[in-house]
């Protein structure tokens, strides 16, 4: 009885879910359509693509003076006694890896946590794995993970 009802209770979950989709997706992507359809017939089109080249022209300057900001900032200068020397030498080698560093732990803790989240749904039975699985998968790994982000960047900036 115990397994129909989840069961059940899954079934009614999953069609929600694709109801709300439905509900929220399809119409607007329908609506959309008829705009630019109506807009092309009036020839507001070309206005608003002036209005869109513009915006997206400021983006793109935008976003190429952030990297050019970014590119300029000097490294991290290596001098000092011997001990402050390989501090530097480490933070200057996490400084220049701080973006594949972020980018790659926010995938581990991403993975972990849909992981996770699987093995504690999957078991149902075990409470042991499932406290687990919430425990270090969902939890655990993620907060170790933004631990060493922020203090990556907390070491870097001491020495910037």
């Amino acid at each position: 009885m115990e397994k129909i009802d989840k069961l059940h209770c899954l079934q009614i979950a999953i069609a929600v879910f694709f109801g709300c989709m439905a509900f929220f997706f399809i119409p607007p992507s329908i609506a959309y359509g008829e705009e630019v359809y109506i807009q092309e017939e009036t020839g507001e089109s070309e206005q608003e693509n002036s209005i869109y080249d513009a915006l997206r022209e400021r983006i793109q300057d935008s976003w190429e003076s952030g990297m050019e900001n970014l590119e300029e900032v000097n490294p991290i200068e290596i001098s000092g006694n011997f001990a402050e020397r390989i501090l530097r030498t480490i933070a200057a080698a996490c400084y220049s890896n701080l973006k594949s560093i972020k980018a790659g732990a926010l995938l581990i803790g991403l993975v972990s946590f849909v992981l996770g989240a699987a093995i504690a749904l999957l078991a149902t039975k075990d409470k042991k794995m499932r406290k687990t699985a919430v425990s270090v998968g969902m939890i655990a790994v993620p907060v170790i993970l933004l631990i060493i982000v922020f203090g990556i960047s907390w070491f870097i900036s001491i020495f910037r």
